[in-house]
């Protein structure tokens, strides 16, 4: 923000000097002209940049609801639960009293709160279980032991 004022103060010197060297062989006209489609161009590359870190949320909140369907992977409400609360920190209160609906979704509408750095692990680790039919029957007979854990299932598939 700072230096997008002095950037502002420094084409309005520019402008005001031109008007004073008005006449002369240099021509400072073009400079505050430059310098503000330079300085547009840098806050479009904000905007853009922020959109970016929004993208992990967005492909997250694509494959969630389908995986979610999947009765294999997740039979219970109590599944959605757990890994809400062990992938994402995302507490789902009363889950036994709520539809499959209801906690789909709010685990979605609470993804938009997540922090982006939190994310991009998990996006590739659901993209690739997914994608992958064999990845997708490890974790399923992975779940079916009493000491699963989805934070494991992570750091197994990130190993390989």
């Amino acid at each position: 923000m700072k230096d997008l004022k002095k950037i502002n103060k420094a084409i309005n010197f520019i402008e005001e000097l031109d008007w004073l060297i008005e006449g002369s062989s240099i021509s400072l006209k073009e400079i505050p002209v430059l310098l503000r489609m330079l300085l547009n161009s840098a806050e479009n590359f904000s905007s853009i940049s922020n959109l970016n870190e929004k993208t992990n949320r967005n492909k997250l909140i694509g494959i969630l609801p389908n995986l979610f369907q999947d009765r294999g992977l997740f039979g219970r409400n109590l599944d959605l639960a757990e890994f809400a609360k062990d992938l994402l920190g995302i507490e789902v209160l009363h889950a036994k009293k709520r539809s499959r609906n209801e906690i789909i979704g709010l685990i979605v509408c609470e993804i938009t709160e997540l922090p982006e750095d939190k994310l991009e692990n998990l996006v590739q680790f659901l993209s690739d279980i997914s994608e992958n039919e064999m990845q997708l029957m490890k974790i399923k007979d992975a779940k079916k032991s009493a000491n699963f854990s989805w934070n494991k299932a992570l750091q197994e598939l990130s190993k390989s």
